[in-house]
């Protein structure tokens, strides 16, 4: 919960381009202490898929740079770091539960994490007096949905594939979907840095998926 106030913030202060970027980026997390904990291997045509992992969030982030934000200094950093270290966090979470607990235990987790959300939401809701929009509270609502089957999608995904390829191939999936999803729907236009990052992602996912 702490990571999606971080992002809010990050966004505000360092602008679109750079909290989405990080938040991207957080999948280095994961990535780093399953080979440590969980000594879990790339191959080298896996590594290769790291590579333009990274290359894609790099081309993605120039792609929305207009929405940059100069300025704030130091906190934008401290800002887009938290986001980071948070995202990564839990995100890697999923691993270490999917590892230690049972799967009948896992509606019990889910429902832990939203239940959880939603009342430190409220909370904050009502400490700051914050007016509830009809029409904003819908839309969360409707976010909602798609995040609770997304978790559940993660943990059936990690019970069945190692999570240094899971992990990139959400991330990398996400950017490629986003950004044919805005082209697609609000005619969003595709500049070079989106056609490099669409590219850079479509070869990572291959590079992954070659096992050996």
């Amino acid at each position: 919960m702490l990571s999606f106030f971080a992002f809010a913030k990050a966004i505000s202060y360092a602008g679109t381009g750079l909290a989405t970027t990080s938040s991207r980026l957080s999948v280095i997390i994961p990535i780093v202490f399953s080979i440590i904990i969980y000594n879990e291997t790339p191959s080298q045509y896996q590594i290769i898929g790291f590579l333009f992992t990274v290359v894609t969030f790099i081309f993605f982030y120039f792609s929305i740079s207009d929405n940059h934000k100069a300025g704030d200094g130091f906190l934008k950093y401290i800002l887009l770091l938290a986001v980071l270290i948070g995202i990564g966090i839990n995100d890697f979470s999923m691993k270490i539960f999917k590892s230690w607990k049972p799967q009948q235990e896992e509606p019990f987790f889910i429902f832990f994490i939203f239940s959880s959300a939603f009342i430190y939401s409220s909370i904050y809701i009502a400490f700051k007096r914050i007016k509830i929009i009809k029409h904003t509270a819908a839309w969360g609502l409707l976010l909602g949905i798609p995040n609770v089957f997304s978790t559940i999608f993660l943990l059936g995904a990690l019970a069945l594939l190692p999570a240094i390829l899971v992990y990139p191939l959400i991330n990398v999936g996400i950017i490629i979907f986003t950004t044919l999803f805005a082209f697609f729907i609000w005619k969003e236009k595709l500049n070079r840095w989106g056609v490099l990052a669409i590219t850079s992602g479509l070869l990572a996912i291959v590079f992954l998926s070659i096992n050996g």
